[in-house]
């Protein structure tokens, strides 16, 4: 599993200039639902 911060934000349309006008809790929900998205996928086999 290979998580990057920059692609998760570009697939959702996210700029991350645009984070810094971000409040609190709209940071808090997108860690949330990084995590989420990290819960959901199933680890890779090598």
């Amino acid at each position: 599993m290979n998580l990057s911060i920059r692609n998760w934000l570009a697939e959702r349309q996210i700029a991350i200039n645009q984070i810094r006008g971000f409040s609190v809790w709209q940071l808090a929900g997108i860690a949330y639902r990084i995590v989420q998205d990290i819960g959901s996928q199933k680890p890779h086999a090598f």
